[in-house]
């Protein structure tokens, strides 16, 4: 039943074929009533409810319950609280920093007990359920029915002349925007030339390029072919669709700032301090089937750097993709936003404490 449940899991959320070396032993606690609170912050994918669900049918004796935090100025205080008072279980994390501030809450894993689900993130271990790549999306038979090579998107000027093409065989094709605008540009930014809020200017040129669209569904490229790239990461991408992606859509790294990058950004989840020893062994259970699927879905995809977004305040990400999306639309002007991020820089900031 077990190699079931795995099968489900992995062809949900990648359509991957299914590989022995990851498969986990069943929990040992079928005789007993198992009930598991997770927290979750509201970005983590839902296919995580979706496994659980998967995960119960196969053991009735365990039953889950999920909550969602937004990804806020707010939500460690929010979460905090209800991992002191023993309400969760288990709960995701922003990044590293995050780890190491929940640290003292934490199930203290002994270093033998380290499978491969497990990274260790300054020496904590945390379970990476997700694993996404922020990159530039194409529809490979939109491109090579316009006759534009993939090669000329890996670069500023080349990516400005393909969308000028596109634009003009827009009409022909029937193609609405030729760029599919995904509300998920932080990542990028906080990775490249990042420090103290201050961003590099490029951003403004690769704006103008994406255009001022209103925000669209990406999987658009794909059902309707109404447009023909995407900048962003797969977290608004349909996981049903990925497990066929080389067949409908492919990948280049994003031009910014005289490279190209393609982000590793990550979900992680740690398993409270406050757990019981048999609420302990499921979750481990689930999660490290979780972790094998995140490892087996980023091979696919091969990552030029992993995002720092989980190094920035709590909120700052938020509040950078509203800001992104006024320069974008050219509701503010490039001096109004890098002052305007500086200063939110700084405010944030002030609600990173306890490091």
């Amino acid at each position: 039943m077990k190699r079931i449940v795995l099968l489900i899991i992995c062809i949900m959320l990648t359509g991957c074929t299914l590989h022995k070396e990851v498969i986990k032993s069943g929990n040992s606690y079928k005789d007993q009533k198992i009930s598991l609170k997770i927290a979750l912050i509201d970005n983590v994918s839902t296919n995580v409810e979706q496994a659980a669900a998967e995960y119960e049918k196969a053991n009735p004796n365990v039953s889950f319950e999920f909550l969602r935090y937004k990804n806020d100025e707010s939500y460690r205080t929010n979460l905090i609280n209800d991992v002191r008072d023993g309400n969760v279980s288990a709960f995701s994390v922003r990044g590293e920093k995050d780890v190491i501030f929940f640290r003292k809450h934490l199930y203290e894993f002994d270093i033998k007990d380290l499978g491969d689900g497990l990274v260790l993130i300054d020496d904590i271990p945390a379970f990476r359920i997700n694993q996404y790549s922020s990159c530039l999306w194409y529809n490979k038979d939109m491109l090579a029915a316009m006759q534009i090579d993939s090669n000329e998107l890996t670069t500023i000027s080349g990516l400005e002349n393909a969308i000028a093409k596109m634009n003009e065989l827009a009409s022909k094709f029937g193609v609405e925007n030729v760029v599919s605008q995904g509300y998920d540009l932080s990542s990028l930014i906080c990775t490249v030339n990042f420090e103290n809020g201050k961003i590099d200017q490029s951003l403004e040129k690769l704006l103008s390029l994406i255009g001022q669209s209103e925000f669209e569904n990406p999987n658009q490229l794909i059902y309707n072919r109404k447009s023909v790239l995407y900048f962003g990461s797969e977290r608004l991408l349909n996981p049903q669709l990925e497990s066929n992606y080389s067949n409908i859509i492919d990948h280049v790294f994003i031009p910014y700032a005289g490279y190209g990058y393609n982000i590793s950004e990550s979900d992680y989840v740690c398993i409270s301090a406050n757990a019981t020893e048999s609420q302990k062994a499921v979750l481990k259970d689930f999660l490290n089937m979780l972790s094998d699927v995140a490892s087996i879905k980023s091979s696919k995809i091969k990552y030029a750097t992993n995002s720092k977004i989980g190094l920035t305040p709590p909120g700052f990400e938020k509040y950078l993709n509203e800001h992104i999306e006024k320069l974008r639309k050219k509701k503010i002007s490039w001096e109004e936003f890098q002052n305007d991020l500086i200063n939110a820089w700084n405010r944030y900031s002030s609600f990173d404490s306890g490091l």
